[in-house]
């Protein structure tokens, strides 16, 4: 992370060396506390999720956050807290998009506030605009000179994190790296641009409300395909999945056919559900499945390779009764 351009969102003059594991902060040597674990925490999801800490950072802008936190809050404007800022590009789901600058911006909080550009531009900066989470699409952190230098002396950056493709609502398309271990229940996610020393941002996190598709990478992808394969129940059901691709059956007739109770079928029958190669077209009592085509590359790639495995695991517990 060190030498990546990244700077502190509590310390903006100060270089990252690390990102919150919880909320995806990036966080400077003063602020990063790191576990026996070990993983780095932010001050405040550190005593959310492991207890009080030694040493609490400071926090510039309890302000911020106070005003963040209200979900029903009508501020549009406030006294600006001096300090160094980002430079930041605001796209938002209607469309607009404004330029200004920012002193933190936590994405477990409900907002943030912006120097709108006009102020930055005229040297005022005496007030500044909060923006809701809910009305975005995605904050870019734009590159300054300072971190263009710095990038061209560095040697190349390896993002640490899963390989993502982000489709908007809006059409737009975002390729990059997730900040470390992807996870799909965050409100909101930052993604590294694939092409860091040619792009314009350092940085975009992305509202999840803003989002119609999320591509993960080959590895990662790979990774939760292997989930259909754990365990003989899965296996049969993955088995009887290749066999019936197109067809509707109920949750009775599935069982039947790999020889396993309901109740079994209808407790392992989720991860096919969340994959989507299976849909519920009928809740209970008359639960109905319709098996789907696999709607991605890797998904096609993984059944291909497993499909001689799978029939001789199949025949094996023919021959076995089981």
């Amino acid at each position: 992370m060190k030498g990546a351009g990244f700077r502190c969102e509590v310390h903006a003059d100060q270089e990252a060396v690390g990102y919150c594991c919880k909320c995806g902060a990036f966080l400077c040597e003063e602020c990063a506390i790191t576990t026996q674990d070990p993983l780095i925490y932010c001050a405040s999801c550190y005593e959310k999720f492991v207890g009080p800490v030694p040493v609490r950072a400071p926090l510039l802008h309890e302000q911020d956050d106070e005003v963040a936190e209200g979900e029903e809050t009508t501020v549009e404007s406030t006294t600006l807290l001096k300090g160094a800022a980002y430079r930041v590009e605001v796209h938002f789901q209607d469309g607009a998009i404004k330029q200004g600058s920012t002193y933190s911006i936590r994405p477990d909080k409900g907002g943030f506030f912006i120097v709108p550009l006009s102020q930055v531009q005229k040297g005022v900066e005496e007030t500044q605009e909060f923006i809701p989470f809910a009305k975005i699409k995605a904050v870019y952190l734009l590159k300054t000179s300072t971190d263009s230098e710095h990038a061209s002396r560095e040697t190349e950056f390896i993002p640490e994190g899963h390989e993502i493709t982000v489709e908007f609502k809006d059409g737009d398309v975002l390729e990059g790296f997730a900040l470390g271990e992807y996870d799909p229940l965050l409100p909101r996610f930052h993604v590294i641009p694939r092409d860091e020393k040619s792009s314009a941002f350092v940085s975009v996190l992305v509202e999840r409300a803003s989002v119609e598709r999320i591509q993960l990478g080959m590895v990662f992808r790979a990774k939760e395909l292997r989930q259909l394969m754990l365990g003989p129940v899965r296996k049969l059901l993955l088995c009887c999945y290749i066999d019936n691709v197109g067809a509707v059956a109920d949750i009775d007739a599935i069982a039947t056919a790999i020889g396993r109770t309901p109740r079994i079928v209808d407790r392992e029958i989720g991860i096919f559900l969340s994959e989507g190669l299976m849909k519920e077209l009928e809740g209970p009592p008359n639960r109905k499945i319709q098996f789907l085509p696999p709607a991605d590359i890797q998904t096609i790639n993984f059944l291909s390779e497993h499909d001689q495995e799978l029939h001789e695991f199949y025949m094996r517990q023919q021959r076995l009764g089981l």
